[in-house]
């Protein structure tokens, strides 16, 4: 695809010493796209939806803005291009502003918002914002068995383990309201409970026998 069969609004090279546009790579950004072009003989593209962009950044280095030049580094929520960096391109602000107006329409365009994007879309990246749900929803478990453990040892309390799993499960619940896409679900969830839940309780079961055999007559 060369750069007449591209119907692009800004279109600028990648630029190298003094600001001179003296590079194989091309960037050009469309209604609809980013478009990355790099090489000569052989050329190489990788293309960003404007609407999967979660945020930007611009870079304007001592060097480069001597020149009238700066950098943008672009977050998205494309599987092979989490990361992209324009770099040393000329009116770097009116390049970001241009983003930032189709960004705007494509999101429009699809009903997508800044929440959409943080929170988990079920199209994209199901597996790093299920993930993160997950690491999240077993440390706040963790921290709560640590506390009722050490409850379950306390002299009067004769069920720790229905304390530790009535005060459990609630907390389980107010987390998977936060967003019910990104956690696991079914028997992946029930499990998860179950586990930690062991865990608590054979943590508490080892700390009662070790006071007990403290507190056993010596000789």
């Amino acid at each position: 695809m060369g750069k007449k069969d591209i119907n692009y609004v800004w279109t600028d090279k990648k630029r190298t010493l003094f600001g001179w546009p003296l590079s194989f790579t091309r960037y050009y950004l469309t209604e609809t796209k980013f478009i990355t072009q790099r090489g000569f003989f052989s050329i190489d593209e990788d293309e960003i939806d404007l609407y999967k962009i979660t945020d930007k950044k611009v870079k304007r280095p001592l060097f480069q803005r001597m020149f009238g030049c700066g950098s943008i580094i672009i977050f998205s929520r494309d599987a092979d291009t989490p990361t992209k960096e324009v770099h040393c391109v000329k009116n770097v602000r009116a390049v970001s502003d241009q983003i930032d107006k189709y960004l705007n329409i494509m999101r429009d365009r699809y009903g997508i918002r800044g929440r959409d994007m943080i929170m988990h879309d079920g199209f994209h990246d199901a597996d790093g914002d299920g993930a993160r749900a997950r690491r999240q929803l077993g440390h706040h478990l963790r921290v709560r068995e640590a506390r009722e453990s050490q409850a379950a040892v306390l002299p009067g309390n004769a069920h720790p383990e229905e304390a530790l799993v009535l005060d459990v499960l609630p907390d389980v619940r107010r987390q998977i309201a936060v967003d019910l896409r990104g956690l696991p679900v079914g028997d992946e969830l029930a499990q998860l409970r179950r586990l930690h839940v062991e865990e608590a309780l054979l943590l508490g079961s080892e700390r009662r026998l070790r006071q007990r055999e403290e507190l056993l007559p010596v000789g």
